[in-house]
C-alpha cells in the first residue's frame, strides 16, 4: 500500500480534504483551528475509517498542533466521507491503496 508520488496524495488525500471543505454541512469556520501532521499511509487509513483518530493522536502516530477539541468535533463530519474517499480509489484501480 504506498502512494507513487506526491502528486499520488495530493491527488487522493488533497482531494478528499477539497471535498470536505466544498461540502454544504461544514462548519463555516472560515481558518484551521488546528494543524494535524501524519504519514501518507496513516492519512489513506484514516480515509478509510481504519485509524481511531484519538488513539492515534495519543501514540503520536497523528500529531496535532491548535485546538484539538474543535479537531475531534470535526471527526464525525468525516466520517461521512470514508465511502467517497474509498470510491475515488476503487473508481481510479487503486486497489493497491485499499487498507
Amino acid at each position: 500500500m504506498r502512494f507513487n508520488d506526491a502528486a499520488d496524495v495530493h491527488k487522493y488525500i488533497g482531494g478528499i480534504f477539497r471535498e470536505a471543505f466544498e461540502d454544504d454541512d461544514g462548519t463555516g469556520e472560515t481558518g484551521p483551528t488546528a494543524v494535524m501532521s501524519t504519514s501518507a499511509d496513516t492519512g489513506n487509513a484514516y480515509w478509510q475509517g481504519k485509524v481511531n483518530l484519538p488513539i492515534a493522536m495519543a501514540m503520536g502516530t497523528i500529531k496535532v498542533e491548535g485546538n484539538v477539541a474543535s479537531l475531534l468535533k470535526l471527526a464525525p463530519l468525516g466520517k461521512k466521507l470514508y465511502p467517497r474517499y474509498v470510491g475515488t480509489l476503487k473508481r481510479d484501480g487503486r486497489d493497491d491503496l485499499l487498507a
